[in-house]
Parts: C-alpha cells; structure tokens; sequence
C-alpha cells in the first residue's frame, strides 16, 4: 500500500488497528474534525493549505523528543485537511509505502499510548 494513495475508509481502518481501537468503533479520523483534532495534537500533525496546488493540503508528523518511531517525519497530501493529516500519522508509524502483513504485524505490537 503507498501512504499517499490510502482513501478516508482506509485510513479510518489502518488507524485503528495501529491504535488499538476497537472494529466498529465511531473513531473516523479522516472524517471527523473532533476525532482529528485530538489524534494530530497526540501526533504532533502539522497541516496548511497548498496554495499552489489547488484546493489540496499538505502535512507531516514529528517526532518528539524521545519518540523511537522509524520514521523522522514525511510530507503528505490530501484533497482534505483531514485526508492529508491521517495519511502523515500512518507514514509516521508506516512509511510510505507498506504491505498488509506488515500493517498487521504493527498492529500486534500496538505502540504506546501517550497522553
């Protein structure tokens, strides 16, 4: 799967199994502002506008001080501030570019939840 190709339902889905949410569950990130706004503070997700390039946005997760994620921070884009927000968390925990069984694989170890 390439992060920057992943639709809202499929980021929904992938960001569950990486935090440990519950199938079924009302936690839509890529849908929902509210669901959004607490999972980019927790990820440190930045998003703006890109002027340049229509009515997209771009956006990337950092790492803070401590965080042993592999992956230092990648620029994403999305046709909504949302799309693009969730597809930096995923590539935060994922890469850019990741196959089932290691999502699957991720999700066993489920990473900590910070507060």
């Amino acid at each position: 799967m390439r992060t920057s190709e992943l639709s809202a339902g499929e980021l929904n889905r992938i960001l569950s199994l990486l935090l440990g949410r519950e199938s079924g569950t009302d936690f839509e990130p890529a849908n929902d502002h509210a669901c959004a706004a607490a999972l980019f503070d927790r990820e440190d997700v930045g998003t703006m506008p890109m002027a340049a390039r229509g009515r997209n946005w771009c956006a990337i997760a950092v790492n803070r001080d401590g965080d042993r994620s592999e992956n230092k921070g990648t620029w994403q884009e999305g046709p909504t501030m949302l799309i693009a927000g969730c597809r930096a968390t995923v590539a935060k925990f994922m890469g850019v570019e990741f196959s089932e069984d290691e999502l699957l694989r991720r999700a066993r170890q489920r990473p900590a939840k910070r507060g």
